[in-house]
């Protein structure tokens, strides 16, 4: 169980004590390096650190961020280190990438990305790790694909929206 309201954490230096919350989010963006994908907390206990938050808190890892640290995931850290990494970090849950699907694209620009959505969401999943599926579509075509994804999968128990951006055109 997860609190309604939970703070996202972009970093932890200008906090004097540490932030004694029920449950923190953090984008999972900031776990890997840009160039090389690798791991940047080994432990709960380092992340904590980093951030400044009671290590007892919940953990939220949150997919949704701007388009070039979710094309950095694709590209450098799917790898096994990193999903170790993720698994030694106890998260109650983690959103998948929300890789957008732009209206100002090819059409199949926005499948690959409901692809890589689907992908990034087993990649996590099937290493034991609660994993929410970030559904992202641009017409009703796209939720009907969506929808019948998550009906023919039992082990699906959690989605995420996310509202900001939906059919946005690059500016």
């Amino acid at each position: 169980r997860l609190p309604t309201l939970i703070p996202q954490l972009y970093h932890g230096s200008k906090r004097e004590a540490r932030l004694r919350t029920p449950a923190v989010a953090i984008a999972l963006s900031v776990l890997f390096h840009p160039r090389t994908g690798a791991p940047k907390y080994l432990t709960r206990r380092t992340l904590a650190e980093a951030f400044r938050f009671n290590d007892s808190a919940s953990l939220v890892l949150v997919g949704v961020d701007k388009d070039q640290p979710i094309e950095r995931y694709w590209a450098v850290a799917r790898n096994a280190a990193f999903f170790e990494s993720v698994a030694s970090l106890r998260p109650a849950l983690v959103t998948t990438p929300n890789f957008s699907l732009l209206a100002d694209v090819p059409r199949f620009d926005n499948l690959h990305a409901m692809k890589r959505i689907a992908i990034s969401w087993h990649e996590l999943a099937s290493r034991g790790i609660p994993t929410a599926l970030h559904l992202n579509a641009r017409n009703d075509r796209d939720w009907e694909r969506w929808r019948s994804f998550v009906n023919e999968r039992n082990e699906i128990q959690i989605v995420a929206f996310e509202f900001q951006t939906a059919g946005a055109v690059r500016t």
